[in-house]
């Protein structure tokens, strides 16, 4: 063989040996690409669970407000519900009082009219 051969046949040994170097180096890198696409997926879904956990300890905090203020409303509806039956039984005893008051009235009316004819009879 003559030494241009072997020249020849070293450079092509050595472009065989980066060729593959090259296609090594670009396997590597399609890896890692990969390899960050897994990562920022597994970040992104992290971030996706901690953002849905603090949406769900909203909502049931929400609902939780929700259903304490449905109670409180209820308890002040039941208390003014009793301010009413207690408000209308003294109205009502007032009522009774007055019309009470009023036929006391009209007795002693009466009785003066009466004191007054014997008065006059008398007189």
């Amino acid at each position: 063989m003559t030494t241009y051969e072997h020249l020849s046949l070293i450079i092509g040994s050595l472009n065989l040996v980066a060729s593959y170097g090259g296609l090594a180096l670009i396997y590597y890198g399609i890896r890692e690409m990969a390899r960050g696409a897994d990562r920022r997926a597994a970040d992104s879904q992290r971030k996706h669970d901690e953002t849905m956990a603090k949406h769900d300890e909203a909502m049931a905090e929400s609902r939780r407000r929700e259903e304490d203020g449905i109670r409180r409303h209820d308890e002040t509806m039941a208390r003014h519900e009793e301010s009413m039956a207690a408000l209308r039984a003294l109205i009502d005893g007032q009522s009774e009082s007055r019309m009470a008051l009023r036929e006391l009235i009209d007795e002693q009316a009466e009785s003066r009219m009466a004191l007054r004819a014997l008065i006059e009879r008398t007189g």
